[in-house]
């Protein structure tokens, strides 16, 4: 995820072997139907929190990390935010927050795919990504 003052993106990337690509493209949709239709639940937002304080506390020990992450928002908002007080603003996420999100950024018009791979034609992908996630 990327995020700045007017624009953002959310990439989902994925590995896989070539002839498994149309069934991982309709699984991703699908997962984010989900989302969008019944949220996420408790636990499931929990774990995400508990993901997220982690990874960026484990960033932040790095001091180049720590100078870019003071030095971007500062850039680019002109004002700072600590990662204590970015935590405490995480841990107030609720799963209607994550649905009320997932129904704005979860939709056709927003979706785009890119892949890499001996691919002869990119028909069938276009028809699962014209689906969407309504």
């Amino acid at each position: 995820m990327s995020v700045y003052l007017d624009i953002g993106d959310y990439i989902i990337r994925a590995g896989i072997d070539k002839d498994n690509t149309a069934k991982t493209l309709k699984i991703i949709l699908n997962e984010l139907r989900k989302i969008k239709q019944n949220s996420v639940s408790v636990e499931e937002l929990s774990r995400a929190k508990d993901y997220f304080s982690g990874t960026l506390k484990l960033f932040l020990e790095d001091s180049s990390n720590l100078v870019g992450w003071y030095a971007k928002q500062l850039l680019l908002t002109n004002k700072v935010v600590s990662p204590n007080e970015k935590l405490k603003k995480i841990k107030m996420v609720t799963c209607k927050d994550i649905h009320t999100v997932a129904t704005q950024l979860f939709c056709k018009q927003g979706l785009n795919l890119a892949l890499i791979g001996p691919f002869k034609t990119k028909n069938s992908f276009l028809r699962i990504l014209k689906k969407g996630v309504n």
